[in-house]
Parts: structure tokens; C-alpha cells; sequence
């Protein structure tokens, strides 16, 4: 999705300069720079941990999953992912 193809609210002001972040309720989120090639997550070392349309899609999850628990009082919890086995309980 490029700029030119995003729907913006007229109420609202675009408060990022550069990366473009769009979502529909019936599509995921899609996160892009001005010329519409994927944004990635760094690390404080400019190291790139990952990119893509993996990264859109687990945002997505994590919010949807996060609503789900707030419609059923279960705000309180927080959703962490991580790769499997990093953040494991212990007896697992």
C-alpha cells in the first residue's frame, strides 16, 4: 500500500514524518516506509532484528489478542512474545 492509497481521517493530523502505518478492522496492520518497502525492528545498535510481513502480522496478534483479554477483565495481563524457549516458566 502505498501513501497515495491510504485513507486518512480529516480530523486527524499525520503525527509520523516518515514511516507510514495503516490498518483496516477486517486486515492486518502494514508498516512502511515513504516508497512503501517494509520497515524493520533495530536494536539500539542499529542491528536489525527483523522485517517484513512476519513483523505486521505478530503487532496484529498481539493486539488482537490484547483486546480479547481487555473485553474479558483481563486487561491487567501483559503479552509478551518472544522466540520459543526465551521466556519459558521454569518447570517447562
Amino acid at each position: 500500500m502505498r501513501e497515495d492509497q491510504i485513507e486518512h481521517d480529516p480530523e486527524s493530523a499525520p503525527i509520523l514524518k516518515h514511516p507510514i502505518v495503516s490498518a483496516r478492522a477486517w486486515d492486518r496492520y502494514a508498516f512502511m516506509d515513504e516508497r512503501g518497502r517494509p520497515l524493520a525492528i533495530i536494536d539500539s545498535d542499529g542491528k536489525v532484528l527483523d522485517s517484513g510481513p512476519e513483523v505486521a502480522r505478530e503487532i496484529w496478534d498481539i493486539a488482537i489478542l490484547a483486546y480479547r483479554r481487555y473485553l474479558k477483565g483481563e486487561a491487567f495481563r501483559r503479552i509478551i512474545p518472544s522466540p520459543d524457549g526465551l521466556c519459558q516458566e521454569k518447570g517447562r
